[in-house]
């Protein structure tokens, strides 16, 4: 898919995963009570997400790192971010 082409819509989405993660980062480093399983679960997911609907700009040996690295997650929201605001 040409960048220049990427509806607003999937810009949205994928800030949603962005906030999303940045949500559950902020979590972690309060500390406190946190259920790390379900943290680490619901991480995997928004990788899951984010791969699922950003496919075309994301190899899948990317997708797999991102699922070992949250601040590698970050990285690849940050630059597909990037990649679709060029085509705005």
């Amino acid at each position: 898919m040409d960048s220049s082409t990427v509806p607003r819509d999937r810009i949205a989405k994928l800030l949603d995963i962005k906030y999303e993660a940045l949500y559950i980062e902020q979590r972690l480093l309060e500390g406190g009570d946190v259920d790390k399983g379900a943290v680490d679960e619901a991480i995997a997911g928004l990788v899951e997400r984010f791969y699922r609907e950003n496919g075309d700009f994301v190899s899948r040996r990317q997708y797999e790192t991102a699922r070992g690295s949250f601040e590698y997650f970050v990285v690849l929201l940050e630059m597909v971010l990037a990649r679709y605001r060029e085509g705005e």
